[in-house]
């Protein structure tokens, strides 16, 4: 816990500026719940930030700049004068009016240039070998991590508008919050709108169903329609649910534990084609972002599209039968060869590798009686 009243106006301005990892975000908010004062403090800083969005809708950049003034401002001059447990908030304001103004005059000169010169998108690709995993930083400086075999296109910076990803595959994604953008993840049937949070998604086109998984914050999904925003039936999620897409169905089942009267229920008891299952472990579902694959009663035809991912292989399967025995467990560091052998030894499989190419038949005599 940063007890020196510096260390924690730097703390909060990296906040707001979409700067912070998780362990500051945590030391943060453990001081801000220390006490009412102190989170009365970060309120009135929160205002100010609001405040330098004053002077037009394409102001995020100098919003930054603006903070990176205030926090050398904070860093260098060391006003005597404190509020709110030591941190000067009169100072601030005065420093964030000045750059309101500053930076309000280049937004207005820069108008006429952006209004002659047309948004063009321009699609950046990200594709990730089977094989391995990819971390990307997106321009608006959200992150996503991309499983094997996995496709990511977005435009280098984003339009004024709005912020829009296109995904084939797996994907583990943590939004930078922008209300004036919304982030929006479009795969093969579903679009998932997000409001500043943390989720996976896996939409692989190959396999028949899309799942969503909300770990923290807000998400909600639709069906692709060209119908109006408004116009659409939405899905809300709250953490710890899991939405999945049927696709030849073409209807979404809600995993998770719903909270009486929230937007989740509600859009249940409106729409009559959702399921309600357990609560979902969102973190043994991203497990995989840390390379690790968590396995829980799987069959060994959708383990297979797994294992063929992770470890760049192809699976064929000698006889059908073998494809209904499930297995349970977690993978880290094994090579092909070891989970082969360990599969092995639980279910009467065999099997050879040759090359990229992994064969799996029954144990001769095994399936006699089946």
């Amino acid at each position: 816990m940063k007890e020196n009243p510096e260390s924690i106006e730097i703390l909060i301005v990296r906040h707001l500026r979409g700067e912070s990892d998780e362990n500051e975000i945590r030391e943060l908010m453990e001081w801000v719940s220390l006490n009412e004062e102190n989170r009365l403090a970060f309120l009135e800083w929160m205002e100010v930030w609001g405040k330098t969005a004053i002077a037009g809708p394409d102001f995020e950049i100098k919003q930054k700049a603006a903070w990176s003034r205030i926090l050398s401002e904070v860093e260098t001059e060391r006003v005597v004068t404190k509020t709110r447990k030591g941190i000067n908030l009169s100072g601030l304001l005065r420093i964030a009016a000045a750059v309101i103004l500053t930076a309000g005059i280049t937004w207005l000169a820069n108008q006429q240039f952006q209004k002659t010169t047309p948004y063009k998108e321009e699609l950046t690709t990200v594709y990730t070998p089977k094989g391995s995993r990819t971390h990307v930083v997106l321009p608006d400086s959200s992150e996503a991590w991309l499983n094997a075999g996995t496709t990511l296109k977005y435009n280098a910076s984003f339009s004024p508008k709005s912020r829009k990803v296109y995904l084939d595959g797996e994907a583990y994604f943590h939004v930078t919050e922008d209300q004036k953008r919304i982030f929006e993840v479009a795969t093969s049937d579903v679009t998932v709108r997000v409001y500043g949070t943390t989720f996976n998604i896996k939409s692989y086109k190959e396999e028949g169903v899309i799942e969503t998984t909300l770990i923290e914050g807000e998400i909600s999904l639709a069906k692709n329609s060209d119908e109006p925003l408004r116009k659409q039936r939405q899905v809300y999620l709250e953490p710890n649910q899991k939405a999945t897409f049927i696709k030849k169905e073409g209807r979404i089942a809600l995993a998770g534990i719903v909270k009486e009267n929230s937007k989740a229920s509600d859009q249940i008891l409106k729409s009559g084609n959702i399921l309600i299952f357990n609560e979902v472990d969102g973190d043994k579902i991203s497990s995989w972002k840390t390379g690790q694959l968590v396995i829980e009663t799987e069959s060994l035809i959708d383990l297979s599209t797994k294992l063929a991912r992770k470890y760049d292989v192809d699976f064929i399967f000698e006889n059908d039968a073998i494809k209904k025995f499930k297995f349970s467990g977690i993978l880290e560091d094994e090579s092909l060869e070891q989970v082969m052998f360990a599969m092995q030894l639980t279910a009467p499989i065999i099997y050879r590798i040759e090359g990229k190419r992994v064969y799996l038949d029954a144990l001769p005599g095994s399936m006699d009686n089946q």
